[in-house]
């Protein structure tokens, strides 16, 4: 990873926004931007320079990066390197930086005539646009993901638990390279797939049962997330028909991902279609969002502000997941992590569409 490349971004963004500096706590934006994956430290950079405020556990480490500055942590430490370098306001994350810090800072600051300035999420612009480094380990961690899948489906059988599903494929994962799950797995059995923030559970599987995935690991820092569905046996009419229109509503919004496509006509390419099917009410979430170091991360892929005018971008990865889930019978969604290329877009997920049909 260029990271040096990532800090002088970083720098011409504080010149563009009329920042003094920026001083970033966040763990995964300190890794980020320099590599470091630390639980506490911080970030301190303006448009000339980059620093990094760090305890004994970790100044070792940071010393052998050879590319910031590396200071020892004290209660008077960052005050003396803004006074150092004449800085009079500094800018925070007020996404990730709680009040009481905040409140803290500002205090500890203001007795040195320096202000202290909260901005919204200073970094998702720069996090947005993935480099070909990130493109790949996402490339990494939306296969290893689509593996789980595979072998999720090998195991399944009547009476196996959720949970037993889950662990099963996370296990499989960190056999095969996974850090960890990209968020807690969604195995969800029968009406349990109407849910979409289910979370794998005691249900059993029983037969002619449909089966909601929604699934992802984390390789080299990068999350992956996807959703597919199988049928255990024969599933009802009416979930083979939702399955059929979240199909077609996928299909559409991916025809429309390239460079220039705003996120609202994405959304509603999806949202249309399940809507003239008569089931506009059950796709009751936005169709996707970005994935990088978090699996949440910008955009929000929706029609609502603010999100909505944002156009794609080259290098941005989005999933695009349409659901329609049905109270007490079931539901279907099916996600796909891409990014969007030069004129169109790449799928990560590399598995197809169609529901898997597993004889019983």
């Amino acid at each position: 990873m260029n990271f040096s490349a990532r800090i002088k971004k970083t720098q011409n963004l504080i010149e563009e926004k009329g920042y003094k500096a920026l001083l970033i706590e966040e763990p995964l934006n300190i890794l980020y931007l320099t590599g470091l994956d630390i639980s506490m430290g911080q970030l301190l950079i303006d448009t000339s320079s980059a620093s990094i405020l760090v305890d004994s556990r970790y100044y070792e480490e940071c010393k052998k990066l050879g590319t910031i500055d590396v200071v020892a942590t004290t209660k008077t430490a960052l005050v003396e390197a803004l006074t150092k370098k004449s800085i009079k306001s500094v800018t925070v994350d007020g996404a990730t930086m709680t009040y009481n810090s905040f409140i803290a800072l500002e205090k500890k600051l203001s007795s040195k005539d320096i202000t202290l300035v909260a901005a919204d999420s200073p970094l998702k612009e720069l996090r947005s646009i993935k480099d070909a480094e990130e493109i790949k380990s996402l490339r990494n961690s939306a296969a290893l993901a689509a593996q789980g899948w595979d072998y999720a489906c090998s195991i399944l059988k009547e009476g196996i638990t959720e949970k037993a599903v889950a662990t099963e494929m996370e296990i499989f994962w960190k056999k095969n390279g996974g850090e960890a799950p990209s968020f807690e797995s969604n195995i969800s059995f029968g009406a349990n797939s109407a849910l979409p923030h289910h979370r794998a559970g005691t249900s059993k599987l029983t037969k002619n049962s449909v089966i909601l995935m929604d699934i992802g690991v984390t390789v080299e820092n990068y999350a992956s997330d996807m959703t597919r569905v199988a049928f255990f046996g024969d599933p009802s009419t009416e979930i083979t028909k939702i399955h059929d229109i979240v199909q077609r509503a996928q299909k559409a919004a991916l025809e429309l991902c390239r460079p220039g496509t705003d996120l609202g006509t994405l959304d509603n390419a999806a949202r249309n279609i399940i809507s003239a099917e008569g089931y506009g009410e059950y796709f009751s979430h936005g169709l996707g969002h970005g994935v990088g170091l978090n699996v949440h991360e910008t955009p929000v892929v929706t029609h609502k502000d603010p999100w909505c005018d944002i156009k794609l971008q080259e290098g941005m990865v989005i999933t695009v997941e349409p659901g329609i889930y049905l109270p007490d019978i079931g539901g279907v969604r099916i996600e796909d992590t891409i990014v969007i290329t030069k004129d169109g877009y790449e799928s990560l997920t590399q598995r197809p569409t169609e529901a898997i049909v597993i004889e019983v």
